[in-house]
């Protein structure tokens, strides 16, 4: 076995385990956003119906950790995929043909960050404002300090959560290029 060959196989074990890990990623999302959804929900319905004010406040942190947990994930799941475009490239140079396109040249078209993608987010957001706005509302009267600390503290965090929204729309090119300085 040549030292090309060697190096192919080794570059194609390579892409099929960033294969794999972005699936568990994507399926850690769904399953991690799904648990934490039903769980949040319950305990703010417990909340509503039995006018508890403690849930109120801890509701806005835990919706901000919520977003937290899915834009952290499709952080990570972008920049892998960035790594599995360069090893495409890699792949298909030694092959001298165009096999492998799904990272290298598809997510560029597709822009990678889907509209699906964006509007979950953008409702995630939305409805972690509403339940922050809901839980001030109904917190403040027993609890006026804390609801203050607590509604600057659910600010910076929505803010920060825009931030890293926009941030993930330029994370595939600019993690490409960069993986693809250090490779060469």
């Amino acid at each position: 076995m040549d030292r090309q060959s060697e190096i192919l196989g080794i570059l194609i074990k390579e892409y099929f385990r960033i294969t794999q890990d972005i699936q568990k990623i994507f399926d850690r999302i769904w399953k991690g956003t799904g648990f934490l959804l039903a769980v949040l929900s319950l305990l703010f319905g417990i909340g509503i119906k039995e006018r508890i004010c403690e849930v109120f406040l801890m509701a806005p942190i835990s919706l901000c950790i919520l977003v937290y947990y899915v834009i952290m994930h499709f952080e990570l799941m972008i920049t892998i995929g960035a790594y599995g475009a360069v090893i495409e490239e890699r792949i298909n140079d030694s092959l001298d043909s165009h096999v492998l396109i799904w990272e290298s040249k598809l997510t560029t078209q597709l822009h990678h960050f889907r509209h699906s993608i964006t509007t979950l987010l953008i409702l995630l957001f939305l409805l972690s404002l509403f339940i922050v706005v809901y839980s001030h509302i109904h917190s403040y009267i027993q609890y006026p300090k804390l609801t203050l600390v607590n509604a600057v503290i659910s600010f910076l965090a929505i803010t920060y959560s825009i931030i890293l929204i926009i941030k993930l729309k330029s994370l595939h090119p600019k993690t490409r290029q960069l993986i693809q300085r250090k490779m060469d």
